[in-house]
């Protein structure tokens, strides 16, 4: 039960000092560390959800930075970017020993305010902003707009706080910032509690070197007082005192073999410095093992809309793939608001799980389509929207046609030509139409080796319906995709005759329109549609040709009691 003494720490190791978001933390520090957002380090403006951009976590990142030898701590931002002011920073010179949310509020007292070194909030609300008031360097959020990059403490801490809130609506790279003491003391290593044992400091840069299905190595700097280390390892998340544990000499690396193929595990470091005792954990390291053998994959479409048009407002969905979570959304700057598509790369056979995260509300959807473009899943969003989608991956061994693809042209009396964009995996397709309705199996039949294919030996003024499939090999066909309607022209034994003009009116007796019924007249095989929105009626006039049949269609909306047409 050593472990459970040592204690826990979440120790990111692609960073030296990279809070949790959410959270009241407190670490110390040296000359050569960074400081950066929760979201570590790097990141991209012009993409959301990019590595190193702050989550969209709604909350607010509490970061004390102690230097380690008790001298004046400087911090030199190198970069700079948030949403300023939905997102704000404060920068106090102070220490926060009682681990506040909001330390040295200006609501607790207001000369607090002398102890802002930077704050670009509002201070009218926005996360807790009116702890701080509007600050100095109000909206500023990028590193050309600050008056000054370098802030000190003069407290006799040697301590800064940095109060950072992140909104639920887009995120930006945040920041990247070099650290020095007065004292020159070098960086201690990787988010340091300020609580750890001075006398003895974790190995720094924890990092795969190789990674096998079954077996792992991984290497460290080294600590200089250090006599031997300790490595434990174990399943992602296992509690302290329950993983395996491996004693070592001076070395920086170790090979770890007996591991499972895909699979999560946490990995920790401490370093043993005799007499000093033992070095807070370096980890966890959190790994994923490859397959030996790795399954099929394809790849999914998951498509967000929103009926405003002004994007999801802070709301996300969550996409797991055999394990690994991706969080999406539409926050009308890398997107139009309205409507955005998404790539998602699954595993043959392997769990896909899609949740909505409600933070406020927003009319939107939430379509998952499969490898060959049908819809598996969709859903409204709302407030109890929870799971939108929990099943294996299907990915097929022969690709369908691109079913949104296919187009039907150069339409005449007995022809139709059908086109779609040719595979590579595809050997032949095997064509299927008749009369619009007809039940797939009993139609007529052809098979083609690449695209196009023309129709033929069709009936004038009829309507057909296509479908199509691939085949890929011996028993390896597609999914079927189609119908495809289409209506044959009709030209009458000679001359039209005259044109004249019909009319069509439309009523409802309610007085709201046709709540999305639709009236069709197609006319040798040009259709139009006909509907209205607001009143009690509508009238309409099309021309019809001499001896030319046209066909007149209706498709239902809303309270059809209402509904009727001349």
């Amino acid at each position: 039960m050593l472990l459970a003494v040592w204690g826990w720490a979440s120790l990111p190791v692609w960073g030296q000092i990279v809070p949790e978001a959410g959270t009241v933390q407190c670490f110390l520090a040296g000359t050569g560390g960074m400081f950066t957002d929760p979201g570590g380090p790097g990141g991209d403006p012009a993409n959301e959800g990019a590595p190193g951009n702050y989550p969209n976590c709604n909350c607010v990142t509490t970061t004390t930075i102690c230097s380690v030898d008790g001298t004046p701590l400087t911090v030199t931002f190198e970069s700079f970017g948030v949403f300023a002011s939905f997102d704000w920073l404060v920068i106090l010179d102070t220490d926060n020993p009682g681990d506040e949310v909001y330390p040295a509020s200006i609501l607790t007292d207001p000369a607090n305010a002398a102890l802002q070194l930077f704050n670009n909030s509002d201070g009218v609300g926005d996360g807790g902003a009116e702890n701080y008031g509007a600050g100095a360097e109000e909206g500023l959020g990028t590193l050309g707009e600050l008056p000054t990059t370098t802030f000190t403490s003069t407290n006799a801490s040697g301590c800064l706080t940095f109060v950072f809130r992140a909104s639920g609506v887009v995120d930006d790279p945040g920041w990247d910032a070099l650290i020095s003491t007065a004292g020159g003391t070098p960086h201690p290593g990787d988010d340091l509690d300020c609580d750890a044992n001075v006398s003895c400091f974790p190995p720094a840069n924890l990092e795969v070197a190789e990674l096998n299905p079954e077996s792992v190595l991984l290497t460290w700097v080294p600590v200089d007082t250090t006599t031997g280390y300790l490595v434990v390892y174990g399943p992602a998340g296992f509690p302290a005192g329950t993983g395996d544990t491996l004693t070592l000499g001076d070395t920086t690396s170790v090979f770890i073999d007996g591991l499972m193929e895909n699979t999560f595990y946490d990995f920790y470091v401490i370093a043993d410095c005799g007499t000093d005792g033992l070095s807070a954990p370096a980890g966890p390291l959190t790994v994923q093992t490859p397959f030996i053998n790795p399954p099929p994959t394809c790849t999914y479409t998951l498509e967000l809309t929103d009926a405003t048009g002004n994007g999801w407002s802070g709301n996300s969905v969550s996409v797991t793939v055999n394990g690994v979570t991706t969080t999406y959304t539409l926050d009308g700057v890398n997107d139009d608001g309205a409507q955005a598509t998404f790539p998602i790369d699954v595993l043959d056979g392997y769990p896909v799980v899609i949740t909505y995260n409600y933070l406020t509300f927003n009319s939107g959807t939430i379509t998952l389509y499969d490898a060959d473009g049908f819809v598996l899943a969709t859903a409204t969003t709302s407030f109890s929207l929870s799971e939108v989608y929990n099943d294996v991956a299907s990915c097929p061994n022969c690709p369908a046609p691109n079913p949104f693809a296919v187009e039907i042209t150069d339409i005449t009396d007995t022809t139709a030509l059908a086109t779609w964009p040719p595979n590579s995996a595809h050997l032949y397709y095997q064509l299927e139409w008749g009369p619009s309705g007809f039940p797939p199996g009993v139609g007529l039949t052809d098979t083609t080796t690449l695209p196009p294919y023309l129709l033929q030996g069709l009936n004038p003024c009829v309507e057909y319906d296509l479908y199509i499939e691939a085949v890929c090999g011996e028993d390896s066909v597609s999914n079927t995709v189609g119908p495809y309607t289409f209506t044959t022209t009709y030209t009458p034994p000679g001359a039209t005759g005259d044109t004249c003009t019909y009319t069509l009116q439309l009523f409802d007796s309610f007085g709201d329109g046709w709540n999305g019924a639709v009236l069709t007249i197609t006319i040798n095989g040009q259709s139009t549609d006909y509907t209205f929105t607001t009143g009690n009626e509508a009238t309409f006039q099309f021309t019809a040709l001499q001896n030319v049949p046209f066909f007149v269609s209706y498709a239902p909306g809303s309270f059809e009691n209402e509904v009727s047409y001349n």
